[in-house]
């Protein structure tokens, strides 16, 4: 969520406008301080949520559910 020169929301928005049918995974260590605004990009379409520290099973379990491999 926290970039050096921008915020995964804006990066989000602009991934989403290029491509509306893109398949995303949101990956955030700061789930508590943001849970408002990582709620509102999953209700805007994000796929999946893993949140730091996170178990690699998860995050794969995540990309193989949306088709990846």
């Amino acid at each position: 969520m926290r970039l050096p020169d921008t915020g995964g929301s804006k990066v989000f928005r602009l991934v989403r406008q290029a491509n509306p049918q893109a398949r995303t995974i949101l990956i955030t260590g700061y789930r508590a301080e943001l849970e408002p605004a990582l709620e509102r990009l999953l209700d805007a379409g994000a796929n999946a949520l893993c949140c730091k520290p996170f178990d690699l099973e998860q995050l794969f379990a995540a990309i193989e559910r949306l088709g990846g491999t």
